[in-house]
């Protein structure tokens, strides 16, 4: 079998367990992005969850809505753990994140300048409540000459987790087959 790796960020359950289950279908390994500063994690764990800001050390108000927004527009590109896998290593990469403001999250814009995917076959996937917005054109666009073979959404993961590992798990076997 051709060696695959799932790289992710993620800072709840749904995106995740969509990895996780990813991975375990094709015997990737894995690869979870993390931000170093304790400021970033408190900032990103709201974007992707806004609804447990209770728990979190952030402002109440219209302004923990806008977080996530700014940190996707203004291009942010934080600094994360250093991780060992090496992308390059790798016959088929697949790349997955939360839906931030109709994009992908900002740690992805870290990995993205770190690595070089060049003339790699990549599959995205991503987490969403609604609307996926132009995130997969996005991550193609930051990737350049990479061959992407696929994409894939899942819709309000938390709601729907037992049939989205199961459609997961089947869009994972069905990447095998393209590379």
């Amino acid at each position: 079998m051709k060696k695959a790796l799932v790289v992710f960020y993620s800072m709840d359950d749904g995106t995740r367990a969509i990895a996780e289950k990813i991975a375990s279908a094709i015997k990737a390994d894995v690869l979870r992005l993390a931000t170093i500063s304790k400021a970033e994690k408190i900032y990103y764990q709201h974007a992707e969850s806004p609804d447990r800001v209770d728990d979190l050390e952030v402002p109440n108000g219209e302004t923990r809505y806008i977080w996530g927004v700014e940190s996707v527009d203004m291009k942010e590109i934080p600094d994360l753990e250093n991780f060992e896998l090496d992308p390059a290593k790798y016959d088929l990469v697949i790349i997955g994140t939360p839906v931030w403001s109709l994009s992908y999250a900002p740690p992805l814009n870290s990995f993205f300048n770190k690595v070089s995917l060049e003339g790699k076959k990549v599959a995205f996937f991503c987490t969403h409540e609604g609307m996926i917005g132009n995130t997969f054109e996005a991550m193609e666009k930051k990737l350049g000459s990479s061959m992407v073979i696929d994409a894939i959404d899942f819709q309000n993961v938390s709601m729907n987790l037992e049939p989205s590992l199961k459609k997961a798990q089947d869009w994972a076997k069905s990447l095998i087959t393209k590379i």
